[in-house]
């Protein structure tokens, strides 16, 4: 049968917003194949709902960032054990998606904060 060749390819979106209640549509594609073959096509949608509280509105790009983050990060997980427990069945080694880390964004530098200097070892 061979080794998989996997992708995956994600999209996480906000829905609609109403009395406080964001939904969130996450699809993941998942493709691979195996000597020259596609042999795994599946889409898995997960449709998620976040209570969203606050006194301002969100705009549509704070949204837009909120459900990709949190929709990846929620979601993730069961995407990872879906794809291993449908590759096991299919008689090829379990595929496992890595785990999901975000960084944080790196400070941004102003005028006043001069660079850091790397200490010298004597």
């Amino acid at each position: 049968m061979g080794t998989l060749v996997p992708n995956v390819e994600l999209e996480c979106k906000p829905g609609t917003l109403e009395g406080g209640m964001l939904e969130v549509l996450c699809e993941y594609t998942f493709t691979a194949h195996s000597n020259e073959v596609q042999a795994v096509s599946s889409t898995i949608t997960y449709l998620l709902v976040y209570d969203i509280s606050g006194v301002e509105s969100p705009n549509e790009e704070d949204l837009a960032e909120f459900a990709r983050a949190n929709g990846t990060l929620n979601s993730w997980p069961f995407v990872r054990e879906v794809l291993f427990g449908l590759t096991s069945r299919m008689g090829y080694p379990p595929y496992t998606l890595p785990l999901m880390h975000f960084s944080t964004k790196p400070k941004e530098k102003t005028q006043a904060e001069p660079d850091e200097v790397a200490p010298v070892a004597e």
